[in-house]
């Protein structure tokens, strides 16, 4: 798929569809992860979707519940505290569902991905998520939208919307094909001031593939927005924590590891592969200049970015000693993933089947994993952590620095102790 959006409920991160030019130029790694989510589609799940936290993978088709009465439906403008002025929410025609109820919550969220704006009432019960990714030509300086309809599945520009929402899944979903979008104030940095007017935007209810398209629900409901103005300086949900790194690193492999952390020497860590065999950490002490952890789900929109571009990287520098390692913990519905699901993940995902690992057993998705190495937690996906192949020292993941290597590109060189050329991981 293309991308994912987000809602509050949601957990991804929309540095997610974020472009890697970051990877080289960041220090907030994230855009090198094209960040989905938590550990599970959340609002995608629902029939939906998710980024930054939703993940519209979800195979949850939204139902045509013809029992919800939508009794917030005329309340107009918000209470929230996002500063939104003028969300009068008129009837916008033959609306089943206008603006929002009293008590909106509002945020914005902004990295090198692209920006969004969401609202949601009180309960977390009903959301809009308002969009921009900039890998589709989403639009990140002022001006006039026209949202002409484009399937959700190649929006640059994305408006969605949810109703009846709980626990991370939706009975409903919308999409808005019609009307515009005036962004007064918009930016991928820390801090921007996200701003602008819906203008006559009309959400229908939809369903969404597993591909991400979009499909009108017969009969479905619509949602509708005369105006609604929004106004919310953004934070960087992907921006890394702060650590102080182990400093007695052994300059080998330690048996049972010293720790989980950054500086620490990581345990041999063992997970199977798709067809049974199990990889040992410790098998690559020595033999490997940098090992490369990826964690992927079936539901992650994001990683069908980041995934091919980190197989082109590792092609590129498997001669010097780059090993990478796919870690699957979720399939397409959050479950554990089954070998016969994995091969197919391989194939689909262009990925070698004997680097991609399976990790949701007792202990839960990427819960092996977790046992091992430290992963702060991360609450998004795909995440990526880079270890040194001689002595299995844990330099750095995509959330947390120690102020010495603060980005993907900084780490594998200082792995393999040469120059990368980073390009591939730039391309469309």
């Amino acid at each position: 798929m293309r991308h994912i959006s987000v809602s509050l409920f949601l957990a991804c991160v929309l540095a997610a569809c974020g472009s890697a030019d970051n990877a080289t130029n960041n220090t907030n790694q994230t855009e090198n992860s094209p960040a989905d989510t938590n550990t599970a589609p959340e609002t995608d799940t629902t029939n939906g979707s998710d980024d930054n936290a939703t993940d519209v993978g979800d195979t949850n088709n939204g139902t045509t519940d013809n029992t919800e009465t939508d009794s917030g439906d005329s309340n107009n403008g918000s209470t929230g505290t996002d500063n939104n002025q003028d969300n009068s929410n008129n009837n916008a025609g033959n609306c089943d569902r206008t603006g929002f109820p009293e008590g909106t919550q509002t945020s914005a969220r902004a990295s090198s991905g692209g920006w969004q704006f969401e609202a949601a009432d009180a309960n977390t019960t009903a959301f809009i998520n308002v969009a921009s990714f900039v890998n589709w030509d989403g639009p990140t300086t002022p001006g006039t939208y026209t949202l002409s309809g484009i399937n959700y599945k190649d929006c640059g520009l994305c408006l969605l919307a949810g109703t009846g929402c709980q626990d991370g899944t939706c009975e409903k979903l919308y999409y808005a094909h019609e009307g515009t979008v005036d962004v007064t104030s918009a930016g991928l940095e820390n801090g921007t001031v996200i701003s602008g007017t819906l203008q006559n935007v009309v959400f229908e209810e939809v369903t969404i593939a597993d591909d991400f398209t979009t499909t009108k629900v017969a009969g479905g409901k619509t949602w509708c927005f005369d105006t609604y103005a929004f106004n919310e300086v953004s934070v960087d949900p992907n921006a890394p924590q702060e650590v102080v790194a182990f400093d007695q690193t052994a300059s080998s492999c330690v048996t049972g590891g010293n720790g989980t952390g950054l500086g620490h020497n990581i345990d041999n860590l063992q997970l199977q592969n798709w067809n049974g065999e199990t990889i040992s950490l410790h098998d690559h002490c020595g033999a490997s200049s940098a090992v490369w952890y990826v964690h992927t789900a079936g539901w992650c929109t994001a990683c069908d970015y980041w995934l091919p571009r980190v197989q082109q990287l590792h092609e590129q520098e498997a001669t010097d000693g780059l090993e990478v390692y796919y870690v699957l913990g979720q399939d397409l519905q959050g479950e554990a993933p089954t070998a016969e699901y994995c091969t197919q993940y391989a194939e689909a995902k262009g990925v070698d089947p004997a680097r991609l690992l399976m990790d949701n057993g007792a202990a839960g998705a990427w819960g092996v994993f977790q046992t091992s190495i430290n992963m702060y937690d991360a609450g998004y996906i795909p995440w990526n952590a880079v270890l040194r192949g001689s002595n299995m020292e844990y330099l750095w993941a995509d959330n947390v620095t120690d102020g010495t290597i603060t980005g993907l590109e900084e780490a594998v060189e200082e792995a393999l102790g040469k120059d990368v050329d980073f390009s591939v991981m730039l391309q469309e």
